[in-house]
């Protein structure tokens, strides 16, 4: 009890002089906004709170903070009150003589938040599981608690000039830095590279191949590049996505691997033939009918954790991801494309989400109007694909002709992709 009174005294201590010394200097309140953040609750005192809050209005102003001006701020607002009084700022800035070591007790009061935000992370967790919450709710908790105590404060500005030195350098000296180019090759006479951060979503109804896309996609453009995937399926077992790979990769028939006493000895020779490639692949298949989001979430910061990187993740499907909230299924799936919007984006990797197509895209070509129950997965993906249904006579074919429309594209052209599928195989090229 003596020591976190102690404790609070010291941070109390360190939030008066940060703040004495934003009033003494001017200059040095930028430095303190880079170390504290923007966030009010970095302060423990609530007063301390309203004067840091008035501190950073009156610089976005560009009104010089002092007694006056910070008083009028205060009282403006309705807080000078509660934040201890004209008496009180006074006593603040007298007690600063000068802003020398204000960076130095910033720290300390950053420090001091992140122990109270563990602290208070903790009792959640206690509380949670006394209450029976699900294991991967509580996960989630912890996961974006620990990233809001850790991330950094605030973003370094950055002029135009410097970002576009940036440009003009990686088109004279490209890197493969955070992309990968696309494969199958037909794809990437529109879509380039697999960029960190990108979602990407291969949209079709039903029997068109867009699973097999997919995992086309993946396997080319990571594997072959010895990045790790990670497959989340939540309609197919691991045993069918394992044998849609290796009829894949050997163009031996999924239906006589999925029958093996269909297999000819031409054919066993074929699958031993590919063997070394699917021994110690990087690539994870997890399944698990009816997943929540988090728990998709949950699964792939595992794997970029193990890994320090990925690949690529794929999600089979996004219409099949359980529903947590008793909201209108159009919101829940929206909410899903944002997560693995905001997922990719925080783990440096891409996103490949599987999408359905509603009804009405059979009618004709598909378009972004299509894609089933929300708006949100257009608005969210940097690619959108789509797989036009096959004529009714093509489609017992072996090699099936099909086009792949790109309906979005952020970092380069849309139109029409012609393709060939072999679904008995699940190649497409």
């Amino acid at each position: 009890m003596i020591e976190q009174q102690v404790d609070q005294n010291l941070t109390d201590s360190a939030e008066r002089y940060v703040l004495g010394a934003a009033m003494v200097d001017a200059d040095a309140l930028p430095t303190l906004r880079i170390i504290l953040g923007e966030r009010d609750s970095v302060f423990f005192a609530e007063k301390h709170r309203l004067i840091y809050a008035a501190l950073r209005r009156l610089a976005d102003l560009n009104i010089p903070a002092d007694i006056f001006t910070l008083t009028r701020e205060l009282q403006t607002e309705g807080d000078l009150k509660a934040a201890g009084g004209v008496q009180y700022l006074h006593a603040i800035l007298e007690s600063v003589p000068s802003a020398a070591n204000a960076a130095y007790y910033a720290e300390a009061v950053r420090e001091a938040s992140g122990r109270r935000g563990l602290h208070s992370l903790g009792v959640d967790v206690i509380d949670g599981v006394a209450e029976s919450c699900p294991t991967e709710t509580l996960v989630s908790t912890i996961q974006d608690t620990l990233a809001i105590i850790t991330a950094p404060t605030a973003a370094e500005d950055v002029s135009i000039g410097a970002v576009m030195e940036g440009v003009y350098a990686e088109i004279d000296n490209p890197t493969a830095a955070g992309k990968l180019p696309v494969r199958p090759l037909a794809l990437s006479s529109k879509i380039t590279h697999l960029n960190a951060g990108d979602m990407v979503v291969v949209a079709g109804t039903t029997s068109v191949g867009k699973s097999a896309l997919a995992m086309n996609i993946a396997w080319l453009t990571c594997v072959t590049e010895k990045k790790p995937v990670v497959y989340v399926s939540l309609e197919m077992t691991e045993a069918q996505v394992g044998q849609r790979i290796l009829a894949m990769l050997s163009g031996v028939s999924l239906g006589r691997i999925t029958n093996p006493d269909r297999l000819t000895d031409a054919d066993r020779r074929q699958l031993s033939s590919v063997a070394h490639l699917v021994e110690e692949t990087p690539f994870y298949v997890v399944y698990e009918s009816g997943m929540g989001i988090e728990e998709v979430a949950n699964i792939a910061r595992m794997y970029h954790k193990k890994h320090g990187e990925l690949g690529c993740v794929v999600v089979d499907y996004l219409q099949y991801i359980r529903a947590d909230t008793s909201d209108s299924r159009n919101e829940e799936v929206s909410k899903y494309s944002v997560r693995m919007k905001s997922l990719a984006g925080e783990l440096k990797t891409a996103c490949i989400v599987v999408s359905q197509l509603n009804r009405q895209a059979s009618n004709g070509q598909p378009e972004l109007s299509h894609l089933r129950d929300s708006g949100s997965i257009e608005q969210d993906a940097d690619a959108v694909m789509m797989i036009d249904r096959p004529n009714a006579e093509d489609d017992g074919a072996i090699d099936r002709e099909s086009v792949v429309f790109v309906r979005k594209n952020r970092q380069g052209e849309t139109g029409p992709v012609e393709m060939l599928f072999t679904p008995s195989v699940m190649r497409w090229e």
